[in-house]
């Protein structure tokens, strides 16, 4: 037999595989005979619920300031108290909680996200402003980079220290993004307002929109090497490498690189007039 629960927007499991979710009214744990029993009153909106990588489920005690953990049937304290009201201009949710890496987002509108280091909470400061009466929708993902969704605008991508990533641009900018998931894999998934479902492949890429080689260069040609290494040609005649997600500047030549490829017989790349060079 199973059992219905509406209106419920934060839940997971602990880790005996028991239900942990929550309402405005508090945490609940749903144990196997189907029974609610109530782990912590919440008085503010919008409860979550959190995980940390050991399993221990957080619970946020936002009348107290404090964050809780409850495992294996006991509620403790973690010892870590959430940013001081003055900070989060007396926000009455927390929204999104990364514990391993001491991250807090407070406020569902105009949200506001804080790093945790040597015990003190430091309020990010995001490029662009982006943080305003329409970012309602904030995420975390292993690879330290915030996805903040606008209403009806899309997302945008940014690092751990707030640099926006992909040239500055919106994604998706027609769609409103609702929720979102990063599975083991690194693939993407979003869903949208009436608009279905985006998976985005395997993230594990690297931005070179703003890297200082490249600004203003127009790429003509790319190339790889048995290696896996990556050689990209412009119209300034230079040459770019790529390896171990760092480019350089590999050759220097006189035109414009159009075309470009790796010549296993002599080792090395072939580009304009038949030129091979090698790197020996």
């Amino acid at each position: 037999s199973g059992q219905r629960l509406t209106n419920v927007p934060q839940l997971d499991f602990d880790n005996l595989n028991r239900l942990i979710y929550c309402i405005d009214e508090g945490y609940y744990l749903l144990d196997s005979q189907g029974n609610n029993r109530l782990l912590l009153k919440y008085t503010g909106h919008n409860p979550i619920v959190s995980k940390t990588q050991d399993g221990r489920i957080l619970l946020i005690d936002l009348a107290n300031d404090r964050i809780l953990s409850y495992f294996e049937n006991t509620i403790t304290d973690t010892g870590v108290k959430l940013p001081d009201k003055t900070q989060t201009n007396n926000a009455t949710a927390i929204v999104g909680l990364e514990f391993n890496q001491d991250y807090v987002i407070c406020d569902p509108r105009g949200a506001q996200i804080f790093t945790r280091e040597n015990g003190n909470w430091d309020r990010l400061n995001f490029e662009n402003n982006v943080f305003d009466k329409e970012a309602y929708r904030v995420y975390f993902n292993d690879k330290k980079r915030f996805w903040i969704a606008n209403e009806y605008k899309g997302i945008q991508a940014f690092t751990a220290e707030g640099k926006q990533l992909y040239g500055n641009n919106i994604l998706f900018p027609d769609y409103s993004i609702s929720t979102m998931l990063v599975d083991r894999e690194d693939n993407i998934w979003f869903g949208t307002l009436g608009k279905g479902l985006i998976i985005i492949p395997n993230t594990s890429f690297i931005d070179f929109t703003n890297h200082p080689d490249l600004v203003q260069e127009d790429l003509k040609s790319i190339a790889t090497d048995n290696e896996g290494n990556v050689y990209v040609g412009g119209l300034k005649g230079v040459i770019y490498k790529v390896k171990d997600t760092q480019l350089k500047q590999y050759y220097i030549d006189n035109f414009m690189v159009e075309f470009l490829s790796f010549n296993n017989k002599h080792n090395g790349l072939h580009f304009n007039d038949n030129m091979v060079y090698t790197n020996t």
